[in-house]
């Protein structure tokens, strides 16, 4: 069940991929400064490019931290346990959020890449819990066969399953939800191109949106981990589970090799 408020809570980490592209539109612009001798089809076109450099550095970002946090995670896994691997990053995502959102607020939303450094350390914690939860959900099935004799591969897929589902459905909703929230409306969401120039858009909306990608997920990762300090399947715990279920099962007759 830890597991599953865990994966519940992580939901706004999503957030740092599914609400980039509304960011890159409304909240940053990045091109040589928009002037009224500019014709309405230069504006568009500097704005675009800025929605698409935009949205490449989140793409990239992302990429390096979460993808990149994949690939180490089986030398981390051997190395320490799933519980600290996950309380340490979400605290570490959640100290990065903070930085990203006090940065943005006082430079501005002027820069993106000052900010880049953080958003790759945010996304990290992507990368752990995508992989770990696979794992603790398993850890739990362990304990489950050691308790009660039976297990339920089936409930594990469901657990993870269920908790895909919400953490997608967190991302657009929470989406939604700001656009009302800031005083845009839903429909725009939806638009193939951006319905205004983020160098129309006021500040406070522009910032507002920005929270989607810093402080929202940050605060996701920070409750995440308050379920793991109560997870008991670690350490030696997790040692002694793992000796006992091995011995369990030789009793029984019934041995797994690797």
């Amino acid at each position: 069940m830890l597991v599953v408020i865990m994966g519940v809570l992580s939901s706004g980490r999503y957030l740092v991929q599914a609400a980039a592209a509304h960011v890159a539109r409304y909240s940053f612009y990045i091109g040589p400064e928009i002037t009224d001798a500019m014709s309405l089809a230069e504006k568009t076109a500097a704005y675009e490019k800025s929605i698409g450099l935009v949205n490449t550095i989140f793409l990239v970002c992302t990429v390096v931290g979460m993808f990149g946090t994949t690939m180490l995670m089986p030398k981390l896994m051997r190395k320490f346990d799933y519980k600290k691997l996950v309380i340490v990053t979400c605290l570490a995502g959640f100290a990065a959020s903070i930085l990203t959102t006090v940065i943005g607020y006082f430079t501005e939303l002027e820069s993106i890449y000052i900010l880049a450094p953080f958003i790759i350390i945010q996304s990290i914690p992507l990368g752990v819990i995508n992989v770990v939860s696979y794992a603790m959900i398993c850890d739990s099935l362990d304990y489950m066969e050691l308790k009660t004799g039976h297990r339920e591969n089936g409930l594990g897929s469901a657990c993870q399953g269920f908790i895909n589902k919400i953490g997608n459905a967190f991302a657009t909703s929470g989406i939604i939800v700001l656009y009302m929230a800031i005083g845009m409306e839903p429909k725009d969401m939806l638009s193939s191109e951006a319905v205004k120039f983020a160098f129309e858009v006021p500040m406070n909306q522009r910032f507002s949106m920005f929270l989607l990608v810093s402080l929202i997920p940050g605060i996701s990762m920070l409750l995440c981990s308050i379920p793991m300090f109560f997870y008991k399947i670690a350490g030696k715990e997790k040692e002694k589970m793992l000796a006992e279920l091995k011995a369990k099962r030789e009793k029984e007759g019934f041995t797994v090799t690797e």
